[in-house]
């Protein structure tokens, strides 16, 4: 009798971060595009575009790691319904099967030598009879509930605002960089450099994002001042 092995429910992701992550040819051109007449120099522009670089491996690396919310739903709706086939075989128990259940139960959690090695978890149920059928109802009941709602939240037309999402936060970060490199944030009116080469930056065939000029504008007021000014 062999226990299927427990997956992993949670995720890490580490990635070594590439400073040349972007092309040789887009990097000229957004070099190109940075301000001429301040006071930014060569190694400041090279550190800045080194950042650029980084926020982009982040968001390509962050976009391979989603899935699609159709596929969301799908595999959660099956757990939903595998969730209720479970607790409508456990409804079915007549009182002798129960006890014959909770005996052979009560040796696998407590015997010399059992079979199988039951957690930690289940042996807490002990005591009265049907305590740990009663605690798996209430956790696949749960279970149930939980994935039913998570279905309701995930709605694939939510997909379509996720690039505007991260279009947003890759222009807040990058901005952020060049305040600390040049003390100042980068400006978003029209025919100013940053909207150009942020709409540059986005158009890379691998982000393929929409950085518009009011979408600049828009992120870079959401970012925090820093002592109280903005500049």
């Amino acid at each position: 009798m062999n226990r299927l092995p427990k997956p992993e429910f949670s995720f890490e992701g580490h990635i070594w971060l590439d400073d040349g992550f972007l092309p040789e040819a887009l990097v000229a051109k957004l070099r190109e595009l940075l301000p001429k007449q301040q006071a930014m120099s060569q190694d400041e522009a090279a550190r800045f575009l080194r950042c650029c670089a980084q926020h982009v491996q982040l968001l390509c690396a962050e976009r391979e790691l989603s899935t699609p919310a159709g596929q969301v739903q799908a595999e959660l709706d099956n757990v939903a319904i595998k969730a209720r086939a479970l607790l409508q075989a456990l409804r079915a128990l007549n009182g002798g099967t129960v006890s014959t259940f909770g005996a052979h139960w009560d040796y696998l959690a407590f015997g010399s030598a059992p079979p199988v090695e039951l957690s930690d978890e289940a042996k807490m149920h002990r005591c009265a009879e049907g305590r740990f059928l009663g605690a798996t109802w209430d956790l696949v009941a749960d279970l149930e509930a939980s994935a039913r709602y998570a279905i309701k939240q995930c709605n694939p037309s939510r997909q379509a605002k996720l690039s505007e999402l991260y279009a947003k936060d890759l222009t807040k970060s990058v901005a952020t960089d060049y305040r600390e490199i040049a003390g100042r944030l980068p400006p978003y009116s029209k025919e100013t450099w940053f909207p150009k080469f942020m709409a540059t930056l986005g158009a890379w065939e691998k982000l393929n994002l929409k950085c518009g000029r009011a979408l600049v504008e828009t992120a870079i007021r959401a970012i925090p001042p820093i002592d109280g000014a903005n500049s």
